[in-house]
């Protein structure tokens, strides 16, 4: 638990944040302090000690009879910043789209601008990077291209769960929380579960941390652990990778398949392509912010939609970062589960 001390700290950070990307103008109203202690479920003391920390940083003015408000003397001209999403991925698909549209979403409500590159068309990072005021990346990110940025001195966030020795701010998952509500679903329609699943790259932070997160699963739900099943999509779509599940004699294939958004379209059109009845298929996991993407739904579908989408979360992240309030820092987002849905 964190102590009232990082807590006003924490919601400092926040204010000052939200004034600096302009959600909250020069002259307008903070909300009071009993409702803001509610909303950050903390008490009134800890929030008055941001509100003082603020007020010393001149952000904040309490005017006696109004309240307390932004500094209506804080400049109003906040030039535009240029952010960049880039997607070491050759596959804008699935993940990738998700968090391109939510990016982009949370840079036009504070009024600026995101750029887009990705491995479909390679570029030089750090001469791409020149004119960005900040840089998102994700994808298959790895030291190499952290240290190159770092070297211009250009604010990065990274987004995804990955081994890396360079120090960066992170925004990652946690991957039970996105895994365990679907196999819990698919365990009320499947007896003697064979897991398999379509994911990262062999080797990476994702793949791993799926296998360990599949075998814990395995394990609390007494139901046999086959890591065999459990296959890398070094080519992103899933495709070649559900040509191994389903070529795999009936006795020794999956009967509950996880995939991501994006592989899912590879297996679902892999089963198109080469005429699978989807009575042949094995159960279908899989997480995505909307259902509507999904195709071929006539395959045994169990579906958890998800309302995060992690833009705002990696915006908000790289603006600390470029306003040097935060450096290094790794925040953990939960996965916001709206609801689990079976198609049968």
């Amino acid at each position: 638990m964190k102590t009232a001390r990082l807590q006003y700290i924490d919601i400092a950070d926040k204010l000052r944040n939200s004034i600096l990307a302009g959600e909250l103008k020069p002259g307008e109203r903070l909300c009071s302090i009993r409702n803001l202690a509610q909303t950050y479920q903390v008490g009134r003391q800890v929030v008055l000690s941001a509100f003082n920390l603020l007020s010393d940083e001149n952000y904040l003015v309490c005017i006696q009879g109004s309240g307390t408000m932004v500094n209506p003397d804080l400049a109003t001209d906040a030039p535009v910043k240029h952010f960049g999403l880039y997607l070491h991925d050759s596959f804008l698909g699935g993940f990738n789209t998700d968090l391109f549209e939510s990016c982009c979403c949370r840079a036009n409500q504070l009024g600026h601008d995101l750029v887009l590159a990705s491995a479909a068309h390679p570029v030089d990072v750090v001469q791409w990077s020149r004119n960005l005021d900040g840089v998102l990346m994700s994808g298959f990110v790895n030291d190499e291209l952290l240290r190159a940025l770092r070297k211009v001195n250009k604010p990065t966030v990274v987004v995804g769960n990955y081994y890396l020795t360079e120090p960066t701010a992170r925004l990652e998952v946690k991957t039970e929380e996105k895994l365990w509500p679907l196999l819990d679903a698919a365990l009320q329609r499947v007896d003697n579960m064979r897991i398999g699943a379509l994911i990262g790259t062999r080797g990476s932070r994702t793949f791993l941390e799926f296998m360990d997160c599949i075998a814990a699963w395995c394990d609390r739900n007494r139901q046999r652990f086959y890591p065999e099943l459990i296959l890398c999509c070094d080519e992103s779509d899933g495709y070649e990778g559900s040509g191994k599940i389903m070529s795999a004699p009936p006795e020794t294939r999956c009967n509950v398949l996880y995939t991501t958004s994006g592989t899912y379209q590879g297996f679902a059109s892999y089963v198109f392509d080469h005429g699978i009845a989807p009575a042949a298929c094995p159960v279908v996991v899989v997480q995505t912010r909307n259902i509507e993407k999904l195709s071929f739904r006539s395959l045994p579908l169990i579906v958890m939609q998800d309302e995060v989408s992690y833009g705002k979360e990696a915006i908000d992240l790289l603006l600390e970062e470029m306003n040097e309030i935060s450096t290094g820092k790794v925040v953990t987002v939960t996965s916001g589960q709206k609801e689990i849905i079976n198609l049968l």
